[in-house]
């Protein structure tokens, strides 16, 4: 059911997720790859919700190669993360 489908992705971005990111992943990999745009969008979504807090974990999300289009949306709205990565590298550089 896409309902529920959508309503698990929901809240694994939301109460359940965000404390619990690494029990959330597999979960939220599963349902990126579903061909309904209605499910990937919320696992994309939770997907966004949970990396804004846990950096250290897009690696293993942005290697899902069989969820291409939900992490290219996940890219997308998570690349000010890699902008501000290498400013503060810049900017640790230049200072003495």
């Amino acid at each position: 059911n896409r309902n529920l489908r959508w309503n698990i992705a929901s809240s694994l971005g939301a109460k359940f997720g965000l404390p619990h990111p690494r029990e959330a992943l597999p979960i939220l990999h599963q349902l990126a790859r579903d061909e309904r745009r209605f499910v990937w969008r919320a696992a994309a979504a939770a997907l966004i919700r949970i990396l804004r807090r846990h950096r250290e974990m897009s690696g293993e999300v942005f290697g899902w190669n069989d969820a291409k289009t939900a992490i290219a949306v996940v890219k997308k709205y998570t690349a000010w993360n890699e902008k501000e990565d290498r400013a503060d590298l810049l900017d640790s550089k230049a200072t003495p």
